[in-house]
């Protein structure tokens, strides 16, 4: 199975809307997808609603982008973002009370708030 996890809608800092984003995602043919906004999971509910009335059938995995004190945490499987600004700890600690797998973006990079 293809997925992409990481990306970004007009949510947040990402150029494309959620339509679009799935609409690619499913020509490119990928069998899902993760909106990992940052900060916000505004996305996930207009995701799953296009992702029915085009019966596009991919795979919506919830997830976030959330900033931590140290960087940046994807938070996958979780129904609503942690509060931003935590340490890197805690926001892990919440993040699998809210049942989610925390992943780290862009590892090491220079410029992107990357947790090295």
């Amino acid at each position: 199975m293809r997925f992409d996890l990481h990306i970004h809608s007009n949510f947040s800092d990402g150029h494309a809307d959620v339509r679009t984003i799935l609409k690619m995602a499913s020509k490119k043919g990928l069998n899902g997808l993760s909106i990992t906004d940052h900060d916000t999971m505004r996305g996930l509910e207009p995701a799953r609603r296009i992702n029915k009335d085009l019966d596009l059938g991919l795979i919506l995995i919830p997830g976030v982008e959330t900033t931590t004190l140290e960087g940046h945490l994807i938070i996958l499987g979780v129904v609503e973002a942690p509060t931003r600004k935590m340490t890197i700890e805690e926001t892990i600690e919440v993040a699998r009370d809210l049942g989610g797998i925390v992943v780290v973006p862009h590892p090491y990079h220079p410029f992107r708030n990357a947790i090295g």
